[in-house]
This record gives structure tokens, sequence and C-alpha cells, in this order.
């Protein structure tokens, strides 16, 4: 019985690391960015990783990637606005350099805004949409 279970973990932490994986793949080079969260707070300079997109095809036979909705990966331990880290909540707002704006939302509308990348859960991935102005 107990091989049984043993197995089933690495089956699951196998499952795991090949999900992380496949997910770190689609990661680009992180940039800075701003958070703010609406209740208060702000964190500056955070290290995020966009997640690359799959490309539209707008026009036929061009394809380019129109960005209406962003993930963003980040590190647990990074996410942290004074008082130890926490989690994102939904409608925490995220800005890029270029002055980019993207608003957390729930990709399930009541499921959190973001979801774990790694069985340790020491990254995380959070999905946003555009702000428009």
């Amino acid at each position: 019985m107990l091989e049984n279970v043993v197995g089933l973990e690495m089956v699951y932490q196998f499952h795991s690391r090949l999900r992380h994986t496949g997910t770190r793949m689609k990661e680009v080079a992180g940039e800075p960015v701003d958070v703010v969260r609406p209740s208060g707070g702000n964190i500056s300079g955070l290290m995020a990783n966009p997640i690359l997109q799959d490309a539209e095809e707008i026009v036929p036979g061009v394809s380019v990637t129109r960005i209406e909705n962003q993930e963003w990966a980040f590190d647990v331990a990074d996410y942290d606005f004074g008082s130890g880290p926490v989690l994102p909540e939904r409608g925490d707002t995220l800005t890029r350099s270029t002055g980019e704006e993207f608003r957390m939302v729930s990709p399930g509308g009541n499921d959190p805004v973001y979801r774990f990348t790694t069985s340790g859960r020491s990254r995380f991935i959070v999905t946003t949409e555009r702000v428009k102005r």
C-alpha cells in the first residue's frame, strides 16, 4: 500500500514539475513593474515575467500579438507590500515602464486571480486585462 502512495506522490511531483517547466518556457525576460492595491499599498520595481501569448490573425495571413489579456509570473516572496509576502487580489493593477496598465482579473469568474506554478508554491501566475484609457 505504501508503494502506491509513494508512486502517486512521484507522479504528482513529476506532473507539477512538467507543468512548471512548460510555463517557464513561455516566460520572457523579466521587467520591472509597479503594482498598486486599491485598498492601499504599492510595490515599485517588482520583477515580473510576461507569459508569451499566442499570435492572433487580425488580417488574413498576418499574425500579430494584440495583448488585451496578459499573464504575468512572479515569485511569491517578491509580492510584498511591506508587511510580508501576500497573494494578489482582484483589482490590483500592474503598470509597465511604458505606461501600459493591466488590472488583475479572475480567468474563471470567482476563481482566484493567481495560480501556483510550483508544488512548493514559490511562484505564481496572474491573469490581467488591459486598462483602456
